[in-house]
């Protein structure tokens, strides 16, 4: 984001000089010029928490004392992505910076929230840093769905969202298996929104609320205060974040890190924190995989219509490429269900994974078979295929 200071570089008495000048106009009120001991920087607000592109956003905040300021934006995965302001002399009082939506690489930044902190320091040494995960962000919130209305062959769900948030939409069978992950922890202004499901399961074939246990439910937590959220431009922060390793890795003397937001949440674990955003596995896709045949592994069984199986079933559960390296970096478990109930629950999974199906255990007939890989942070992926029992 561009930097662009509102308020010159000047001396004390000119800077006060232009606050009453201002003032006399009605354009601006002078906050008081009080003595302090320690620097501090108080009341920050931006002018619209959300970017479009083309658009800029203001950021404003009261330094108590002459400073040089930094004022520097982070991707989600605390990334170091725009520099406003790099440490010019800036006078006590109200300062205002502005930023374009774009990165230090002039690319306008993917639909996303972004975080911002900002760092001051006086010749004196005094050094103060304001970042709002420190003490904000993370509380989970209980957002209802408000309607689920038909809509063509799958649904409209509504919902309202009381901050700005990030939001997650799951279906799945009361008590039994996650079906379908159908908005993955994405950033909301507060609003009334409402989103279109096509009611299919991950592999495409279900039709969940055609189940009479079929339901959709939300979970969601709130983002830290002033976050910028982008949107109406592209929707590919993935390749974006990918990009950046490449482009600027983070540091360890950066203002926002991961170690320091998780470290600020466990602080405040008592105010009811998500875990998917102390963990920040909210940022991760939930695992994508499939099941083969121990003698196919060509053609997963959900594609293979309902095949005639007896006695024990030897599985092989493959992770997808692209859920490898967040699947690796975790901690999954399988739980197995037949005809939604679960049957079986293994604690550590890997890819591959073998697992052995006893159909002994099941009428003859067809079923449905769902294996869910699900992480300790809270992701979890889903995959159902159908078999047609015949044992003896």
């Amino acid at each position: 984001m561009r930097a662009n200071s509102m308020i010159p570089v000047r001396g004390r008495k000119g800077a006060f000089a232009a606050c009453l000048a201002l003032l006399a106009l009605g354009f601006l009120a002078c906050p008081a010029r009080a003595a302090e001991s320690q620097l501090a920087i108080r009341d920050v607000s931006v002018d619209r928490p959300v970017i479009r592109p083309g658009e800029s956003v203001r950021i404003s905040f009261f330094l108590s004392h002459d400073a040089r300021a930094s004022l520097k934006i982070f991707s989600p995965h605390y990334e170091p992505i725009r520099t406003v302001e790099s440490g010019r002399l800036l006078p006590a009082g109200r300062v205002f910076l502005t930023g374009d939506g774009r990165d230090d690489w002039g690319a306008q930044v993917p639909n996303e929230a972004f975080l911002y902190a900002i760092e001051a320091a006086t010749s004196g040494g005094q050094r103060v840093i304001h970042d709002p995960t420190q003490d904000s962000g993370g509380e989970s919130l209980d957002i209802p769905v408000s309607r689920l209305e038909r809509a063509g062959t799958g649904y409209r769900i509504h919902f309202t969202v009381p901050s700005t948030a990030r939001v997650d939409i799951r279906a799945g069978i009361h008590a039994g298996p996650l079906l379908s992950n159908i908005l993955t922890w994405k950033p909301f202004s507060p609003g009334e929104y409402s989103h279109d499901w096509d009611s299919l399961d991950a592999t495409g074939r279900i039709r969940v609320m055609d189940h009479k246990a079929g339901y959709v439910y939300i979970q969601a937590y709130r983002l830290p205060a002033n976050t910028l959220l982008v949107t109406g431009g592209k929707d590919d922060y993935p390749a974006y974040h990918k990009g950046l390793k490449t482009r600027r890795p983070g540091t360890d003397d950066q203002a926002i890190t991961f170690d320091a937001v998780r470290s600020a949440a466990i602080v405040r674990v008592g105010q009811g924190l998500s875990m998917p955003y102390v963990t920040g596995a909210a940022l991760d896709a939930p695992v994508r995989f499939a099941v083969y045949g121990e003698n196919d592994r060509e053609v997963g069984l959900a594609d293979k219509g309902t095949p005639t199986v007896s006695g024990q079933l030897r599985l092989v559960i493959t992770v997808a490429p692209e859920s490898l390296e967040a699947f690796n970096n975790g901690r999954y478990e399988i739980v197995v269900f037949v005809d939604n109930d679960r049957v079986d629950e293994e604690e550590h999974s890997q890819s591959p994974y073998h697992y052995v199906l006893d159909t002994t255990r099941m009428s003859n007939g067809e079923h449905a078979v769902t294996i869910n890989q699900a992480g300790l942070n809270g992701q979890v992926g889903s995959y159902t295929f159908r078999i047609n029992v015949q044992n003896g």
